[in-house]
């Protein structure tokens, strides 16, 4: 929550305001074991940091995320931004093999955030078609009882 309306106090470019609202959040965070709230204050951090042209500091906010136990695997949809931020970073400072480090990482969590979005639609309709047997046999159950 803290999180949304931080980045509306950044996208009217009030940046010194949100990157103080940004660090409460992540110091909170930590206070409550929240690494969601920490993962999108630190990209929210770099991405201002970035619009500034302070990369070197962006990319240190980006560490932390890749520093937090389970991120990627807990988070990949907010790691998929990181990822995806930090190859921008190392493309612009021309250390192409960093960029392509993070590039990787950033393909692997689309996969998996792909994989697992066709997983669950399939489920999906799994579910919907037992439940329509399930609407079509129970009119037939209980005609066979009136029956009985």
């Amino acid at each position: 929550m803290i999180v949304d309306m931080v980045e509306a106090i950044a996208g009217k470019q009030k940046y010194d305001s949100s990157l103080y609202y940004y660090r409460k959040s992540i110091l909170n965070s930590e206070l409550v074991d929240m690494r969601f709230n920490k993962i999108d204050a630190c990209n929210g951090i770099a991405e201002i940091y970035k619009r500034q042209g302070y990369n070197d500091s962006a990319i240190f906010y980006l560490d932390k995320v890749f520093a937090i136990d389970g991120a990627v695997k807990r988070y990949p949809l907010s790691t998929l931004t990181t990822a995806t931020l930090l190859a921008t970073l190392y493309e612009a400072k021309q250390q192409p093999d960093s960029r392509l480090k993070y590039m990787h990482i950033a393909s692997d969590l689309k996969d998996s955030v792909y994989s697992r979005d066709k997983t669950s639609a399939f489920q999906n309709i799994l579910f919907q078609q037992k439940e329509k047997e399930n609407d079509v046999t129970k009119p037939n159950d209980k005609l066979k009882n009136k029956y009985k």
